[in-house]
């Protein structure tokens, strides 16, 4: 008796994970919903609690690289989310492979360039074209942002992520933590 059950809790176990997978973006191939872009790499992917999926990719459009996030928010199918590119008084040069989704939103990491102040390779945190974590803005009365990186969600969708802060605006870091929501607080 106790064979079968071991023999039937193994048949049961292989045939819940057997089931087929299907690439929803693959390398070397047009990227679904812009075939203007071939898929050069694939690089951090996220999931929501509304079957939302996302992920950082690299595309190439015949004149070069450039940073993208691929997916949905919502159940359906995939598209383009996010390209790097003029994102308001930014230039956003670099779509880290870090990425999460915030209910239909997405989080991100980029470095990018202010149009208002010239400050280049400025790292952040970003959802959708709202940055909340710029390097150089303050970090508190006396300190300013060095750093905003590696954001997640919380399972209600709250952004978590590592950041430092300097003495100086684009100081080195003094100190890192981590932290949670778009006002910063230390977890």
């Amino acid at each position: 008796m106790r064979n079968t059950t071991i023999l039937l809790f193994a048949s049961l176990l292989t045939a819940s994970t057997a089931a087929a997978q299907t690439a929803l973006v693959r390398e070397g191939s047009p990227l679904p919903g812009d075939p203007t872009y071939t898929v050069t790499s694939i690089g951090g992917v996220a999931v929501n609690q509304t079957s939302g999926y996302i992920a950082q990719v690299d595309v190439d459009d015949g004149n070069g690289t450039l940073d993208a996030i691929w997916g949905t928010t919502t159940p359906g199918a995939g598209d383009l989310l996010r390209l790097e590119g003029q994102v308001g008084n930014f230039i956003q040069n670099t779509l880290e492979t870090t990425v999460a989704l915030s209910g239909t939103s997405v989080v991100y990491s980029a470095v990018s360039d202010s149009l208002i102040t010239a400050s280049t390779g400025l790292d952040g945190i970003w959802i959708d074209d709202t940055p909340f974590i710029v390097e150089e803005d303050p970090f508190n009365a006396t300190q300013f942002w060095s750093f905003g990186s590696r954001p997640r969600t919380t399972q209600n969708g709250t952004p978590v992520f590592v950041g430092g802060f300097s003495d100086t605006p684009s100081g080195p870091s003094v100190s890192r933590g981590f932290f949670i929501g778009t006002t910063a607080l230390y977890v």
